[in-house]
């Protein structure tokens, strides 16, 4: 989506022993669970010794597994059950409370994982797609060749290919998930729509707050971008959106007459001088999905859009200060090496 944007490759993790389709969580935890409570005594005594401080990325796990002598089903998953805002680390408080928690808790957990492990796969391809090809239009139709594809639909390998492309590094059994979740008619394969229907959300909300930060920085709001320009009238659109309803998507505010035009919304977003970072066929796909709309309307949702990433992104914040607190409070406890 964003011009010019810089590729990453997403690094390789082990292999795992057993298929993420038949993995069970509970079955690692208890083993792990069975350790601490041989070596210290109990989990609330292991709780006293162990450093909260220390955090284990998932090759540093599979060492001390290893050192532990306490033999996994799937380390990757194993991990990835215990890291639940996928940090990419595991801290020894995220680690003892998974140990201790009930089996149906555990199992809840894990249900709770693989949705919101699909639904970040989904976040992940939609900012993707969108720097790298504008749109999944683009992606099927400029870049059938390395797709091996000269159909409109995709299989699950042709997919798995997309994925790669995408830099996005995909068990077998995890791409599995993902493509049945996207295949609604379940005939084997994916199609242009089904893709979009799928990514749509996750892309519509991208490229929002993409512009909204853009807004913020060149005009020191978004609300007092569009009155700059006579857009909207002043005090129209409140500077504090209300709190959207519950749930993971916001409703789009529709209008009851008609609404901008194509023509119009991307001259507007030139005049801003968002089009020189967002590509036109991203502005395009925003305004295809939120069809119809008010500027009142789009510009309201570009505050909620934005307010509800910078919540998300104080609450990842506040989580860590937390930590800091605690491993403070606890800055005096010894830490023998489990």
């Amino acid at each position: 989506m964003r011009r010019g944007s810089q590729d990453t490759l997403s690094p390789r993790l082990p292999e795992p022993s057993v298929d993420s389709a038949d993995y069970q969580p509970e079955v690692d935890v208890e083993r792990l669970a069975q350790h601490f409570a041989q070596r210290y005594g109990s989990l609330a005594e292991a709780r006293k010794a162990l450093d909260p401080e220390v955090e284990l990325k998932l090759v540093e796990f599979e060492l001390a597994l290893k050192k532990w002598g306490v033999k996994v089903d799937n380390v990757v998953h194993f991990f990835a059950h215990i890291d639940e805002d996928y940090s990419g680390s595991i801290s020894v408080e995220e680690l003892l409370n998974v140990l201790d928690s009930p089996l149906d808790e555990i199992k809840r957990r894990e249900k709770l994982r693989q949705r919101n492990e699909v639904k970040r796969i989904f976040e992940e391809m939609a900012r993707s797609i969108c720097e790298k090809f504008g749109s999944i239009e683009e992606a099927f139709q400029k870049h059938g060749s390395w797709l091996h594809s000269t159909s409109s639909s995709l299989s699950l390998a042709q997919f798995g290919r997309l994925a790669k492309q995408l830099d996005i590094e995909l068990e077998a059994a995890v791409m599995q998930r993902v493509f049945n979740e996207i295949d609604e008619d379940k005939e084997g394969s994916i199609s242009v729509e089904e893709l979009q229907k799928a990514l749509s959300y996750p892309i519509v909300r991208y490229v929002v707050v993409e512009i909204a930060g853009l807004l913020e920085q060149k005009h020191g709001g978004v609300v007092e971008a569009f009155e700059s320009i006579g857009e909207i009238r002043p005090g129209s659109v409140s500077k504090v959106p209300p709190p959207p309803p519950s749930g993971d998507r916001p409703p789009v505010r529709l209008a009851v007459h008609e609404g901008v035009s194509q023509e119009h919304f991307l001259k507007v977003l030139r005049q801003l001088k968002v089009l020189d970072t967002i590509t036109d066929s991203a502005a395009t796909m925003i305004w295809t999905s939120l069809q119809p709309f008010t500027m009142q309307d789009f510009v309201q949702r570009l505050l909620e859009e934005h307010r509800q990433a910078e919540e998300e992104k104080q609450r990842h914040e506040e989580d860590r200060e937390r930590l800091r607190a605690l491993v403070i409070a606890r800055s005096t406890t010894h830490c023998p090496q489990a």
